[in-house]
């Protein structure tokens, strides 16, 4: 029977600022990118009107029809009164990290199920219902995010970065690090459009100065070990956190200056340290 593959990356937040509050949602800019560590998800119909799901790379930890890639399918097979879906989902993007793997295991399913079914329809704003990131994934690449980051403007930019990326072992709940900022009430400089500025013009270096997260005081002061890893990494190039957390990332100009960053830091991290690029 025929099956539908389709490969989603993984993204940065090169900068996440928070704005305030709106309707109980955190209001953001950020400049992300798309980069090289993928999860792939399979479809293939069934005819029996169920949904299976199984999963390559991470144990199945909760129960399945809780689990973000069934979900969007469930919904999707309302929609449009499939037959049943057959999910495959092979986790190539560390968990928990900040990394975008529930989000890209959402838009997954919606490009996987869109090109198998033939579906017609733009399911920008379903997927937007699913996840705050996830209208973003659908297309990935360079994207300024605004609102609650639903507000997807698509960076045409060709400009290749590498990066070093550290996995955690321990995960940092976005809701908690949002509620730790808000007690904390100190938000950084919003710089964001600067580095979108800065990167359109090639300006890597200056980009780095203005790479800022200000969820990395509150994440730190929860998981201690996002703050060695950062240390460790500031003490070779540079170190910055993505997302809410835990996985923190370096920047590069060049494969070169990545990859000699790597040998100094591999005995530190092991396979903890990835190598990956911007797509």
């Amino acid at each position: 029977m025929k099956k539908t593959k389709v490969k989603i990356p993984a993204k940065l937040n090169l900068t996440l600022n928070v704005l305030g509050l709106e309707a109980g949602y955190h209001q953001i800019e950020s400049l992300v990118c798309s980069i090289s560590l993928y999860d792939t998800i399979t479809v293939k119909s069934r005819s029996d009107g169920s949904i299976r799901l199984k999963c390559e790379g991470i144990p199945l930890d909760c129960p399945t029809t809780n689990n973000n890639a069934y979900i969007t399918a469930e919904k999707l097979s309302k929609k449009y009164n499939l037959s049943g879906v057959d999910l495959l989902v092979r986790k190539g993007i560390p968990v928990g990290g900040g990394l975008g793997g529930s989000s890209a295991d959402i838009a997954g399913v919606i490009n996987a199920c869109k090109k198998h079914f033939k579906f017609t329809d733009d399911l920008t704003e379903f997927a937007s219902d699913l996840g705050s990131d996830c209208a973003y994934m659908l297309k990935g690449g360079y994207a300024l995010l605004k609102g609650r980051g639903e507000k997807v403007e698509l960076l045409n930019l060709n400009k290749r970065l590498y990066f070093l990326i550290v996995a955690c072992d321990k995960s940092v709940s976005a809701r908690e690090c949002y509620a730790r900022f808000d007690a904390l009430g100190k938000a950084g400089l919003n710089q964001t459009e600067l580095a979108v500025d800065l990167l359109k013009k090639g300006d890597i270096k200056g980009l780095v100065g203005v790479i800022n997260n200000d969820l990395e005081l509150p994440a730190c002061e929860i998981e201690n070990k996002i703050a060695l890893n950062l240390g460790a990494l500031r003490a070779v190039s540079n170190g910055f956190m993505t997302g809410s957390g835990s996985a923190t990332f370096a920047v590069f100009e060049s494969k070169k200056q990545r990859d000699r960053a790597y040998k100094l830091l591999k005995y530190r991290f092991g396979k903890d340290l990835i190598k990956a690029h911007s797509v």
